[in-house]
């Protein structure tokens, strides 16, 4: 009896430690997606530049430490498959994309992008 109750402890602690290091927020995730999205249309936007304060707020506020391996895997993922997506978009598309999605009035985040 106690041999089951020590092994269904360890389980459980196992899972726990496990699963704790692997969550992520829907927040987080949200944040680190639009970190990516942002990253890459800056590179192909010579007008727009990443609103760094409201980044750094924004992952802050959220948790997100970009030192963590999962945080920046995830942030590189994202860069990668947006990067794929644009690949065959110009600058004036992306320039337009940047800001409706996250220039002065985007629709997705508001002011992440800022004119140069």
């Amino acid at each position: 009896m106690v041999c089951k109750l020590l092994a269904y402890a360890s389980a459980v602690i196992v899972l726990a430690t496990a699963s704790n290091a692997m969550a992520q927020t829907q927040e987080q995730r949200n944040v680190i997606n639009h970190i990516g999205d942002i990253t890459v249309i800056e590179s192909k936007c010579p007008t727009l530049k990443v609103n760094e304060p409201w980044i750094g707020a924004a992952l802050t506020l959220y948790k997100v430490d970009l030192k963590k391996t999962k945080f920046a895997n995830m942030l590189r993922e994202r860069i990668k498959l947006t990067s794929a997506k644009m690949s065959d978009i110009d600058s004036e598309i992306a320039c337009a994309s940047g800001i409706m999605l996250y220039g002065e009035n985007g629709i997705n985040v508001k002011k992440l992008l800022i004119p140069k």
